[in-house]
């Protein structure tokens, strides 16, 4: 059974981005997660009639034949299915969940997923930075690696069912709250959200959905204010079941199929063309191709379609990062080689400079007069991605800058 499903998943990808419209990619199957480890993707699937769950792997310079191969020896699915992935370094994670919705153990695999090995925390697994988060069961208790996963700290005591992370901010799913940590994870406090369901980070914005209804709330200054977004069909807010991003683009699985918004979410196409069922509710992003998941009736359906496809007929408008007070902030030049300037209209309470993996390059400024400019020198540091956290009275604002050489 596993290796029909692994025929027509091959079959369909080698089309899909091309494809004018949707193109099945799993039938009669369903897909619980998708992963992305250096530039391979994953999935996990649930038992067969006959056979216990699986994770697979695509390997895109591989011959036509081994395009999708079975990628779970050492995983043991008794204790449950693969329901997240993480990705650190060599290093590859996958978080399971049990049949009672109990976190289960997380695997490791330093191999691209040929072998995994059993690790000391339970799921869901998940990286921000230079640091692996997971969980430990007895009392539900965050912890955070440092070093792989080889030496864990206990974080906070919480339960979690998912996380996300903008910089150095990092955000727990309890199920029934929304937690956040400003210092990837040494400190935490509840934010006003309740009964979250899907969480997605685009940018510097955060996106929610209610586990009851579905609305879609957004916050564009790390969780302290939150602002409705509608996902509607003509005049009927829609019920969202999932949430995605390519970084540029947001998706929405909902109960009328997938939306598209290119502003932050202020504007919504459905791009449903070929999808055989409008029920989405796993989406998930790998390069430019975007997953979905729907459960029809009895059985799974699963498509894909490229992303930039989907966008050629929505117009020129690009994403607008809409921030709060982000209008009052200026951040140039960008790309910039050495010094870059800030200027804000308001008084600038610190400024906080990390890379990609979160850690500190340039040392917290002092409060910032209204009015006044500042400049930040990155003379001593390589060229790269940064993140300037810029903390005002209406709350942080996070830039990305470009340094090139």
């Amino acid at each position: 059974m596993k290796h029909s499903l692994i025929s027509i998943i091959l079959v369909t990808f080698a089309v899909a981005p091309c494809a004018a419209q949707w193109k099945t990619a799993v039938y009669d199957d369903q897909i619980l997660a998708f992963g992305v480890h250096d530039t391979t993707l994953f999935i996990s699937a649930p038992p067969f009639p006959s056979s216990p769950g699986s994770v697979l792997r695509f390997v895109p310079n591989a011959a036509p034949a081994d395009h999708w191969v079975e990628a779970d020896s050492g995983i043991d699915f008794t204790q449950g299915n693969v329901t997240s992935f993480a990705s650190l370094g060599r290093y590859f994670f996958a978080g399971i969940t049990h049949s009672d919705g109990s976190n289960g153990p997380v695997f490791s695999s330093s191999n691209n997923g040929s072998m995994w090995t059993h690790g000391t925390t339970a799921g869901p697994i998940f990286t921000a930075g230079a640091y692996l988060f997971s969980t430990y069961t007895g009392p539900s208790e965050i912890v955070r690696s440092g070093d792989s996963g080889n030496k864990w700290d206990v974080m906070k005591e919480l339960a979690v069912s998912s996380f996300a992370a903008i910089g150095t901010w990092v955000f727990v799913n309890t199920g029934s709250a929304l937690w956040q940590s400003e210092d990837t994870g040494n400190h935490w406090s509840e934010l006003s959200p309740q009964f979250v369901g899907a969480m997605t980070v685009m940018d510097s914005i955060i996106f929610i959905t209610g586990a009851t209804n579905g609305s879609v709330i957004e916050s564009t200054d790390s969780g302290s204010q939150w602002n409705q977004v509608a996902v509607d069909s003509g005049t009927t807010p829609l019920h969202v079941n999932a949430l995605a991003t390519d970084g540029k683009n947001l998706f929405a699985g909902t109960t009328k199929g997938v939306y598209l918004s290119r502003d932050a979410g202020k504007t919504w196409v459905p791009k449903n063309e070929g999808l055989t069922y409008l029920n989405v509710d796993v989406l998930g992003v790998c390069d430019t191709l975007l997953f979905v998941n729907t459960p029809a009736s009895s059985i799974h359906y699963t498509a894909m379609r490229s992303i930039p496809e989907m966008i050629a007929d929505t117009g020129t408008a690009s994403v607008v990062q809409a921030l709060q007070p982000g209008d009052s902030i200026e951040v140039y030049p960008n790309p910039a080689s050495r010094m870059v300037t800030i200027m804000s209209s308001e008084p600038i309470l610190g400024i906080q400079v990390t890379n990609i993996l979160g850690v500190t390059v340039l040392p917290s400024s002092f409060p910032l007069p209204e009015g006044e400019g500042m400049s930040l020198n990155f003379s001593n540091v390589p060229p790269g991605t940064y993140f300037v956290a810029i903390r005002t009275e209406k709350g942080t604002i996070l830039k990305k800058v470009t340094i090139v050489r």
